[in-house]
């Protein structure tokens, strides 16, 4: 096929695509879609219409303005009009850009030989050859990096060590500090148990100097998320059945000297984001304040963090959206819904995805396998599409 017919297909597929009429199965592979059927990823922008027609076997989420797909075994990056910016190694994996730099990191595991991790920036260019075990996304200027079993450290954007690796586990740094496991081992505690051994973990947090801030007491920890922080202290794994079972302590949250300003209470709990926190009670899930004051009561089957003042709940099977009043601003009418994101939320029903907006107007009514939320202003969606 010469550049001029697949450019027609492309126009003819853009076409009834955006007038929402699709050559594809729309809901699940069953008896009508078979072989001749495959099922592929485009973006959708916020006017309602197909902006990248559905082609990639993979892709991701547009992030620091590119996206990385893959076309027919063959991996790049593309930008918002689906030009190709970088062309990448196929023995080679890759990250999204997170402040100008994407993980890279080459496959290779035979002969003993471990993949290695490095960075690249938004030309393709290496700036940080591979060399770690593994790495985390650039946070606040830093990576988390594994240069040997169990031992986590930090760089910086030229690969400086800045944080010695030392650590058995690490999160990304935010606002400031990164949680750090300090101690994971099998011990004897009888307080806990007389007759067998339990494993304990702790966890504290670290500044960017490497300095331990918070005391490693912790058994698990979220990220500090509007200047508090998830933590529970009473946790552990105790040996079951020839596996392991986890027991969970009270949640409560911290602040960034490591008080407790919600003390540990709650059977299961979520950071905070826009000024609530979800939590679990003896009745469902609610909300609470940042003085650990229930706000919402707690009634609801599931809940969602609030992202642009609503938060998604489940009740009675379904699910909508509510406000931090406790109004239903979007009735529950929903099968499976995802966060609000650019003012718009993917929402399932009968097996399909849509988009709607705060309203709960449709954007995209349900007729996608698969919906993502929008990220820099376009939203990846999987349609299943007839072979050619």
């Amino acid at each position: 096929m010469n550049r001029l017919s697949k450019s027609l297909v492309l126009i003819f597929l853009l076409s009834i695509l955006n007038n929402g009429i699709f050559p594809v199965c729309m809901s699940d592979c069953s008896s009508h879609c078979d072989s001749d059927t495959k099922l592929l990823f485009g973006f959708v922008d916020k006017r309602g219409v197909i902006k990248i027609v559905p082609k990639y076997n993979e892709a991701r989420d547009f992030i620091g303005g590119a996206a990385f797909v893959v076309e027919n075994d063959q991996s790049f990056y593309i930008d918002k009009n689906d030009n190709q910016v970088i062309t990448l190694k196929k023995d080679y994996g890759y990250g999204d850009f997170y402040e100008g730099m994407a993980a890279v990191y080459n496959k290779e595991f035979t002969k003993g030989k471990f993949s290695k991790t490095g960075f690249i920036n938004i030309n393709g260019e290496i700036i940080i050859e591979p060399q770690f075990l593994d790495a985390k996304d650039f946070s606040e200027r830093l990576s988390a990096v594994k240069i040997s079993f169990k031992n986590w450290g930090f760089i910086d954007k030229k690969g400086n060590i800045l944080i010695r690796p030392k650590y058995i586990y690490v999160y990304s740094f935010s606002e400031g500090l990164a949680a750090v496991k300090t101690f994971e081992d099998w011990v004897w505690d009888k307080n806990i148990s007389s007759d067998m051994m339990i494993k304990k973990m702790k966890w504290g947090f670290i500044d960017t100097k490497g300095e331990l801030v918070i005391k490693d007491k912790f058994c698990e920890v979220e990220s500090f998320s509007e200047g508090l922080a998830l933590v529970s202290e009473g946790c552990y794994f105790s040996p079951k059945g020839g596996g392991e079972k986890f027991i969970r302590g009270k949640y409560g949250y911290i602040n960034k000297k490591g008080e407790y300003v919600i003390k540990p209470k709650f059977r299961w709990a979520g950071s905070f984001s826009e000024g609530l926190a979800a939590v679990l009670g003896d009745k469902g899930w609610g909300f609470i304040d940042k003085k650990g004051k229930r706000v919402i009561k707690f009634k609801y089957e599931r809940v969602g963090p609030f992202k642009e003042g609503l938060a998604a709940v489940k009740i009675n099977g379904k699910f909508g959206f509510i406000d931090k009043n406790h109004n239903f601003t979007i009735k529950p009418t929903f099968d499976l819904v995802k966060p609000f994101s650019e003012g718009f939320s993917p929402v399932k029903i009968n097996g399909k995805w849509g988009y709607i907006d705060k309203t709960g107007k449709y954007l995209f009514k349900p007729q996608f396998i698969e919906a993502y939320c929008f990220s820099e202003g376009l939203a990846r969606v999987k349609v299943f599409v007839a072979r050619q």
